[in-house]
């Protein structure tokens, strides 16, 4: 099995880092002080045994399925750290790289000796740091065969965005880069390609994208468009297991769309109750960082 090769979102999933609700902060710390305001007031934080044991059945699933999961180091003793369920925001890969993220937060950062293990086993030369003062977290870059559609929102930039660009061509990776400016926390809470024609968009929260020229772009897929209450529930951000399957979230707000993609699409939908992590401001795509799919 390669050790490196993603470029869609939905091809088979081989290998992948799962996030860990252990060692998960008692208190909301930095980031969490920052962006989940809602889930503070509203006495949503989760419990890290709660959080394990909805991704311990995430990991059952994908097991099942074949896929080789990996989980992080915990890292018990970083103060910074609020908790590990995200992976998917400290790298991302494209092709045969593998970006390691920056984020503007530091307690991000702080999670990646959580993953320095794993990434330890993979050709050096395929591994690539984003600079200093250029924010980009993997929930912004949304993958599609020839295309990358990267987030400009809250944990990103465009500065971030051009190096990202010129990186791929300095490379030789021949992919057009689609800037979409959002309101969502991360880019696949409002946008997500799940097959070759068929993308979830919520467009009040992504009105427009162009291109990285700046020309405008329009989606050629059939998009199923979200309401802000489905984009709220994170109807958007699924796990594609493989071709026409996704794992999608046990929650009201997302019934429509996956009733929708299993009769109009023949998608195969595994719905798997997961609360604790969204009220962490991610879901299943947040949680896992596929480094092989094909």
């Amino acid at each position: 099995m390669n050790l490196l090769r993603v470029t869609s979102e939905y091809d088979t999933l081989k290998r992948v880092i799962l996030g860990t609700g252990v060692g998960i902060k008692a208190e909301p710390t930095e980031i969490i002080n920052e962006t989940m305001r809602e889930t503070i007031m509203t006495g949503r934080y989760p419990s890290g045994i709660n959080t394990e044991t909805e991704l311990r059945g995430v990991e059952t699933t994908l097991t099942e399925a074949g896929v080789d999961v990996l989980r992080p180091d915990v890292l018990t003793d970083a103060p910074l750290v609020s908790d590990q369920t995200c992976p998917r925001d400290l790298g991302f890969v494209i092709e045969d790289l593998f970006f390691v993220a920056r984020s503007k937060f530091g307690s991000r950062n702080a999670e990646m000796p959580g993953i320095k293990r794993i990434i330890a086993h993979l050709p050096a030369e395929n591994v690539v740091q984003t600079p200093p003062g250029h924010y980009l977290e993997g929930g912004d870059v949304v993958l599609a065969p020839g295309l990358v559609y990267v987030g400009l929102g809250q944990r990103s930039n465009l500065k971030a965005i051009e190096w990202l660009a010129a990186t791929l061509a300095a490379r030789g990776l021949e992919r057009d880069v689609v800037l979409v400016r959002h309101e969502a926390l991360h880019l696949d809470c409002c946008w997500n390609v799940i097959g070759p024609d068929v993308a979830l968009w919520c467009p009040e929260v992504a009105p427009s994208m162009r291109t990285i020229s700046g020309d405008a772009y329009s989606p050629s897929y059939q998009c199923l468009h979200l309401s802000r209450a489905e984009q709220a529930a994170l109807a958007t951000n699924v796990l594609c297991v493989m071709p026409g399957c996704i794992i999608g979230r046990a929650h009201p707000a997302c019934g429509r769309i996956q009733s929708a993609l299993k009769i109009d699409f023949s998608y195969r939908v595994i719905s798997l109750t997961f609360d604790c992590v969204p009220s962490l401001g991610g879901s299943f795509r947040c949680a896992t960082l596929p480094l092989c799919r094909g």
